[in-house]
């Protein structure tokens, strides 16, 4: 069964484990751990049977919020795992107050793009050359949080 619940200080080594079969650059483990002691912080883990499948690293400082990173082992997507996290962290950043959700996404990551676009997402500029390895532009989207507004199955454990 697959589960979402919030990060704790014992995902560290799990999360890195994501981050480096997603990302040319991840994160360390202790940024990661930062992040998850982080006040201003939110952190959501997908898992099967106890196993970490995904993660979603957001910023909570309202009226303002970020999509930091959204994560999916490979062997793990295409089953809605980035879906169920990304509405479960909208929902709960408009719970906490925030209204305008900021992201940047490589120009080449289509299919990021597209589920950001299926939630709402628009681009509103671009930063050349701002990803490394290998270089890129980053395609910069926001959307507004709606005070009523439903995101789907956001059922956290």
């Amino acid at each position: 069964m697959i589960t979402l619940r919030r990060g704790r200080a014992d995902d560290v080594k799990a999360l890195a484990a994501i981050e480096a079969a997603c990302f040319s650059r991840p994160w360390s483990e202790y940024s990661i751990a930062s992040h998850l002691s982080s006040e201003s912080a939110m952190t959501l883990v997908c898992e099967e049977d106890g196993e970490a499948l995904g993660v979603l690293f957001l910023s909570c400082l309202p009226p303002e919020g970020e999509v930091y990173r959204l994560a999916v082992l490979p062997a793990a997507r295409r089953r809605g795992i980035g879906r169920r996290l990304l509405a479960a962290g909208l929902a709960l950043e408009r719970d906490a107050g925030v209204r305008e959700m900021f992201l940047d996404v490589r120009a080449s990551n289509a299919p990021a793009i597209a589920l950001y676009e299926g939630f709402g997402f628009s681009s509103y500029g671009r930063r050349a050359n701002y990803y490394f390895a290998p270089r890129e532009d980053a395609i910069l989207m926001k959307r507004t949080l709606l005070e009523d507004e439903v995101f789907g199955d956001r059922e956290l454990v």
